[in-house]
């Protein structure tokens, strides 16, 4: 099931807070009717945002993807990125989050 706000957003990065709580709320309340209606005990909650992760469509949408114990999907990455980061990458990151 797929997620979309009314509100046109490119991705995450460029949501309101708005669209994107109206956006996870409803998620929630997907993945809640996804275990009354069709058993499914759990969720993965996909998306891509921004042109470095394959994003395919040019509006912020997120996947609800019901599962089951051992339904042999499988939506985990298998490989790592061989992106090298600076060694001080997470201080930059931290010190962005804090600005």
């Amino acid at each position: 099931m797929l997620v979309i706000p009314v509100e046109h957003c490119v991705g995450i990065q460029d949501a309101t807070p708005e669209a994107l709580q109206a956006v996870v709320l409803l998620v929630q309340e997907v993945a809640r009717a996804m275990g009354s209606s069709i058993d499914a005990p759990g969720v993965n909650i996909l998306n891509a945002s921004g042109e470095g992760s394959d994003q395919s469509v040019a509006h912020l949408h997120m996947h609800v993807v019901p599962r089951w114990h051992a339904d042999g999907l499988d939506t985990w990455p298998t490989t790592i990125s061989e992106r090298k980061l600076k060694e001080d990458w997470f201080e930059s990151l931290r010190a962005s989050i804090d600005s």
